[in-house]
C-alpha cells in the first residue's frame, strides 16, 4: 500500500512510488516496475509472530470450551480485581499458585496446586474468602480442567487433566431479550392448545358432531373447550413438575436459575423448555443434578399420566370412549415405551391395526399428555450439540469417580 491509508487505489500508489523514485525504468527509459525491500526479518520478530498465532489458536479453543456468557466485554475482571483475588483469596494453604494469572478470553487463568482434600472443599473455602473481599460482586471463579489445548509433552507427563482456576465476570446471565423469550413461550402455549384441540379432530364422531352444529348454526362450541382442556392442563402440569424440579435443585444448592422458555413443537405441541442459569452452581455434581432432575421427574409424572389414562380408557364404556380425543397410530409407534404401554393395557396388536389410512387410537387425555411428556422429557435427556456432548461426558466421568 506504499504507506497509504487506502492502498486499494492503484493510481495513488503508483503516484507515490513515482514521487519517491522507487519506480524502476525499463530498457526504453519508461518506468516499468518498483523496488521491493528484501530486509531479513529478525528472528525475535518471527518468534513474536508465531507466539501471536499460538495465542490466537489457544484463545479460539478456550472460546469453544467456555460459554459465551462468561466472556461479556463489560464484565471482564480488571488487573486490580485479579490482584485482589490472587492475594486475598488464594493462599498456599488452599490453592497454591505456581504461575502468574494468564489472560484468556473473558478473564484470567491461574495454575496451581490444590492443598485441600478435594475440589468441593476448595471451592467452599475460596467462596468464603471471596465473600469477604470487595470484589465478591464483580468476579466469579471456576475450578475446572485446563481449557487450553494440551501439548504432546503434557499428555506424556499426564499433566493434561490438571485443574486450574478460571476467573471471569460475575454476570453470566444469557443476553436473550425478555420479549423474545416471552414471545417464544407464548407461541409454545398456543401450540399446546392447538395440539389439544387437534387431537379431537382425529375422532370422526366429534368431527361429525361439529359439522352438524355448524350446519345447524347453533355456534355453541363450548364442548370442544371442555373436551380439550384436560389434555392441555395435563401437559402443562407435566412441564410444571419438570421446571419445579430444576428450581428445587437450584434452591437447595444456592444458585439462581431463570424462568424457562417453552419450546413449541409442530408434532406434539411441546418439545420441552430451556431454563437458563443466572449464577454458577457450586460444583459439577450440582450442575449434573440440575440438568437431569427435570427430565427424570418429568418422565415419572408422564408415566403416571400415561398409565392412568390407559387404565381409564380400558374401563370406559363405548359411549364414553366415542367422546375421547385420539392420536395417529404412527405417532404412537414413534415411542417404544409408550407403544408398549398402549399394547399392554389396551390389547396386543392394537398399534398394528389400520382400519383407515394411517389409523388412530382413542385415548384418555391423561394418556395423551403422558405420551407428550415421555417424548419431550426423553429429548431433554439427550446431550444435543458438540459442546453439550463434551460437557455431558465430562460430568459423567467426574461423577463416576466420586
Amino acid at each position: 500500500s506504499a504507506g497509504l491509508e487506502n492502498g486499494r487505489n492503484a493510481s495513488d500508489v503508483i503516484s507515490k512510488l513515482e514521487k519517491e523514485g522507487r519506480l524502476i525504468p525499463n530498457e526504453d527509459g519508461m518506468q516499468a516496475g518498483f523496488e521491493v525491500s528484501t530486509d531479513i526479518v529478525d528472528s525475535s520478530e518471527i518468534d513474536i509472530i508465531f507466539n501471536d498465532l499460538e495465542k490466537q489458536e489457544k484463545d479460539k479453543y478456550i472460546e469453544n470450551m467456555l460459554p459465551s456468557e462468561t466472556r461479556k466485554v463489560d464484565a471482564i475482571p480488571t488487573e486490580e480485581d485479579i490482584d485482589v483475588f490472587f492475594t486475598q483469596v488464594l493462599s498456599n494453604k488452599s490453592f497454591n499458585p505456581t504461575d502468574k494469572p494468564a489472560n484468556i478470553p473473558g478473564g484470567f487463568l491461574i495454575r496451581g496446586e490444590n492443598r485441600l482434600k478435594d475440589g468441593y472443599e476448595l471451592v467452599e473455602t475460596l467462596d468464603k474468602k471471596l465473600a469477604a473481599t470487595n470484589i465478591s460482586d464483580k468476579v466469579q471463579f471456576y475450578y475446572i480442567k485446563d481449557p487450553n489445548p494440551s501439548t504432546e509433552e503434557e499428555f506424556q507427563n499426564y499433566m493434561n487433566d490438571l485443574p486450574v482456576i478460571v476467573v471471569t465476570g460475575r454476570d453470566i446471565e444469557p443476553e436473550t431479550k425478555f420479549l423474545t423469550k416471552a414471545t417464544i413461550s407464548l407461541i409454545g402455549i398456543i401450540f399446546v392448545a392447538s395440539f389439544s384441540v387437534g387431537a379431537l379432530s382425529f375422532n370422526e364422531v366429534l368431527v361429525d358432531r361439529l359439522d352438524a352444529e355448524v350446519q345447524a348454526g347453533t355456534g355453541d362450541l363450548s364442548w370442544i373447550q371442555a373436551l380439550s382442556a384436560p389434555t392441555f392442563f395435563a401437559i402443562c402440569i407435566t412441564q410444571l413438575v419438570h421446571e419445579a424440579s430444576h428450581q428445587a435443585v437450584a434452591f437447595k444448592d444456592k444458585f439462581k436459575a431463570g424462568l424457562p422458555t417453552i419450546v413449541p413443537s409442530l408434532q406434539t405441541g411441546l418439545s420441552g423448555a430451556v431454563t437458563p442459569l443466572m449464577s454458577s452452581p457450586p460444583n459439577l455434581k450440582s450442575l449434573f443434578d440440575f440438568a437431569v432432575v427435570g427430565p427424570l421427574s418429568g418422565l415419572i409424572i408422564s408415566l403416571f399420566f400415561m398409565y392412568s389414562g390407559l387404565e381409564l380408557t380400558a374401563f370406559m364404556s363405548p359411549e364414553a370412549q366415542s367422546q375421547l380425543p385420539s392420536l395417529p397410530l404412527q405417532l404412537l409407534r414413534s415411542s417404544a415405551l409408550a407403544g408398549g404401554m398402549v399394547e399392554w393395557l389396551l390389547g396386543e396388536g392394537i398399534l398394528a391395526q389400520t382400519p383407515t389410512a394411517g389409523g388412530t387410537a382413542l385415548l384418555h387425555p391423561f394418556a395423551i399428555a403422558g405420551f407428550v411428556g415421555l417424548i419431550s422429557n426423553a429429548l431433554a435427556l439427550l446431550p444435543i450439540g458438540s459442546k453439550c456432548c463434551i460437557v455431558y461426558c465430562m460430568l459423567i466421568h467426574d461423577i463416576l469417580q466420586l
